[in-house]
């Protein structure tokens, strides 16, 4: 039987409510697991998607699956088992509106 040596729990940070781009950088080094949860409130009408994305030296991203089209409050989970990708970080663009967006992520895995 095999114990965790290292759970994470963190908010990451994704900008202001008008503004675009990259949320901060999750290390996933030694993950076993991960999760995030995209909470998002639309304070305006809203033409937005966020894209879960993958890297594996923070420069070069890769979208994990397609984007999520935001168009109403709501929330979306993203979980991988044994990442093949060393970072983690969600990309957000906006055409028109604000969006509040709120991402939780979990990491467990062995301590690094």
């Amino acid at each position: 039987m095999s114990s965790l040596a290292r759970t994470v729990i963190k908010d990451i940070n994704i900008l202001d409510p008008d503004e675009v781009g990259r949320s901060d950088i999750v290390d996933l080094t030694g993950c076993d697991f991960f999760s995030c949860q995209a909470n998002y409130v639309v304070d305006t009408p809203v033409n937005a998607t966020i894209a879960f994305q993958g890297s594996n030296d923070g420069v070069a991203w890769t979208s994990l699956q397609a984007a999520t089209t935001i168009s109403s409050s709501t929330s979306v989970m993203f979980n991988k088992a044994n990442a093949a990708f060393k970072y983690f970080s969600v990309l957000k663009a906006l055409d028109s509106g604000t969006v509040d967006l709120e991402l939780i992520t979990i990491v467990t895995g062995d301590s690094i």
